[in-house]
């Protein structure tokens, strides 16, 4: 992956996300299902344990200044890239914790009996809302992927150096 797809990749994700469920709602009338409430207490969750896990990782690193991985990542530039990464992981998970806890508490919805709900269904989530949402999900999951892959090839590349 070149230097711009890597940086790039999950904002240009987020935004494909957005553009095919928006797309799929205009030419279907397509609206998520009112069960998509239930999603959203796991994507806090996962948002919370990912924070977490980030920002242990992003403190270990900058704590281990000695170790030859960080000297050569250093020594190559690309230390400040990988906490940079780490942090924009973190504050798009943030931003999705926000944007989820938002569409929950204030149960923003298109009213029961609006094109593609029932008259007694229960309020469907607007799916514009859902779309915004949905983007948030796809560029929080692809910075995750992003980071973590890079952490990967970090250790991979210590081992190899160690063996």
């Amino acid at each position: 992956m070149n230097l711009w797809t890597e940086k790039w990749h999950p904002v240009l994700g987020g935004a494909a996300a957005v553009a095919i469920v928006a797309t799929y709602h205009v030419t279907t009338e397509w609206q998520p299902p009112a069960s998509v409430k239930d999603l959203f207490g796991g994507v806090i969750n996962v948002c919370a344990i990912a924070i977490g896990f980030l920002g242990a990782a992003k403190s270990i690193l900058l704590s281990i200044d000695d170790k030859p991985i960080v000297r050569q990542l250093r020594d190559v530039g690309a230390f400040d890239k990988v906490i940079r990464y780490s942090m924009n992981a973190v504050n798009w998970s943030f931003a999705l914790a926000a944007g989820t806890g938002v569409v929950l508490l204030l149960d923003i919805g298109a009213p029961a009996g609006s094109p593609g709900t029932a008259t007694s269904a229960p309020k469907a989530y607007s799916p514009w809302v859902f779309c915004v949402w949905f983007g948030l999900l796809v560029v929080a999951s692809l910075a995750y992927y992003r980071i973590i892959r890079i952490f990967s090839n970090l250790l991979t590349f210590s081992d190899r150096q160690a063996g």
